[in-house]
């Protein structure tokens, strides 16, 4: 029995009350906006102190009816948005308290608090893979509706698909609806968006309507992107560069020097069809920020995280994974945007002493205690973050797989092994279960970490 780390595993969960939070702000933000507008367009009419009766009549009637459309708007928007996020909101709180609530590991309010996060997580990965349909139906079967953000997920996956088919209109949209959170964020997504538009008009030949665009959206970046700005209206010249890749496309009014300035990787990547991807990539970037949603999946986090706290030096030094079961195309992975180099295996037996270099008579098997040892399961992945620093170090017997300390002391051979003192002791000779060497027991040595 243990105690609960609360801090250490809310970390995980700060997402849980941030997003409804959020939603409920952007909700309020939409009423606010809603009555703001109506209240201005009553203004006029009680100012004009001139009305006749019928003339004053009418502008009541009319008042009346405006005050009735706002009422249905904000019972709309009650119904469908506040009610829902204030209960999914009750809900998460409540868990959240749930959780705190619980002291020792040995509660069985624990394990059903840890698999309802499993099954938190496994649907957020789902739904961030783009797997809606499996994700409804575990969030349905496991009651945990109120604990996910599946509607979230799938407006946001509804506007990346828009992008994946080369059309803007919908992110546009999305960024009109929150266009004062974006520039808190100072984010580029519109300018992109329009830019693409843009590069699409000029791409399509359209130079009438591509200058006029430019002059309705674009201006207004100008003073803030100013470099992208000149490339951009310096598409005009030229056509794709599909067409321009020979010199006898180039226009003849076009310089050579000029002409050449197409093949330049800062123009050609306008016209790159990776901006897609790019554009995606960003907008989703930049739904999460505002949403409050993490940037990557929990569950990966915590995988990787399990893996570094796992791994040691040496581990999978028994063994590689096979060629085709690494996962990765790199010697590289990406955690949160920092890039680490895959560890290399170190080789057996480890660099010491000359007594304890010892060549094992036999192949070195994987540690049965560990996880990653195994090169077809977690070693696989563990192939993709650094080793721990661990800043005491904790020996565990190969044999029992019990951990040695003061009270049970590890044993040496002369050869290098460390043993625990009770699986050593055999009618007063030990022998090492690697290299066979056999010993008796007043030559071992106790081992003592520094």
């Amino acid at each position: 029995m243990s105690k609960v780390g609360t801090d250490s595993l809310l970390v995980f969960e700060q997402h849980l009350q941030r997003v409804p939070h959020e939603q409920l702000r952007k909700a309020f933000r939409t009423a606010q906006r809603l009555l703001e507008k109506d209240v201005a367009a009553f203004a006029p009419l009680t100012r004009d102190g001139n009305m006749n009766a019928e003339e004053f009549s009418s502008s009541i009637e009319s008042m009346i009816l405006r005050i009735e459309s706002l009422k249905r708007k904000l019972a709309d928007l009650h119904h469908n948005t506040v009610m829902p996020l204030e209960h999914s909101l009750r809900r998460r709180t409540k868990e959240l308290a749930a959780f705190e609530s619980v002291t020792h590991t040995s509660d069985a309010r624990y394990g059903q608090w840890i698999d309802t996060r499993m099954n938190r997580w496994l649907v957020d990965w789902m739904l961030r893979q783009g797997d809606v349909d499996s994700a409804k139906k575990l969030a349905e079967s496991k009651g945990i509706q109120t604990l996910v953000d599946i509607d979230l997920f799938a407006e946001i996956r509804r506007i990346r698909r828009a992008l994946e088919r080369h059309s803007c209109l919908e992110a546009l949209a999305w960024c009109n609806e929150n266009k004062v959170s974006l520039r808190k964020i100072k984010s580029n997504l519109e300018f992109e968006l329009r830019l693409q538009e843009f590069i699409e008009l000029v791409r399509e030949g359209k130079s009438i309507p591509a200058i006029a665009y430019c002059k309705k959206h674009l201006t207004q970046w100008h003073d803030t992107h100013t470099q992208q700005f000149r490339q951009a209206m310096a598409l005009l010249a030229f056509r794709a560069p599909s067409e321009t890749c020979a010199p006898e496309a180039v226009p003849k009014c076009v310089s050579p020097k000029v002409g050449a300035s197409l093949n330049r990787s800062s123009y050609r990547k306008l016209y790159s069809p990776d901006r897609w991807t790019m554009l995606s990539e960003t907008f989703t970037d930049t739904a999460y920020a505002l949403t409050a949603l993490p940037a990557s999946s929990p569950l990966l986090l915590s995988l990787f995280a399990g893996l570094v706290a796992l791994k040691h030096p040496t581990c999978l030094a028994q063994g590689s994974p096979p060629p085709n079961a690494l996962p990765y195309p790199s010697s590289t992975v990406s955690i949160k945007g920092t890039t680490f180099p895959a560890p290399t295996p170190m080789p057996f037996p480890f660099s010491g002493p000359p007594h304890m270099n010892v060549e094992p008579s036999q192949p070195p098997s994987p540690n049965v205690d560990c996880p990653l040892c195994d090169p077809l399961g977690l070693g696989v992945l563990a192939h993709l973050v650094p080793s721990a620093n661990h800043l005491n170090s904790t020996l565990v017997c190969y044999i029992s797989g019990k951990v040695m300390d003061d009270r049970n002391p590890p044993m040496a051979l002369r050869n290098g092994y460390a043993l625990e003192e009770m699986a050593a002791k055999n009618d007063g000779r030990v022998t090492c279960p690697r290299s066979g060497l056999s010993a008796p027991f007043s030559e071992l040595r106790k081992v003592f970490i520094s």
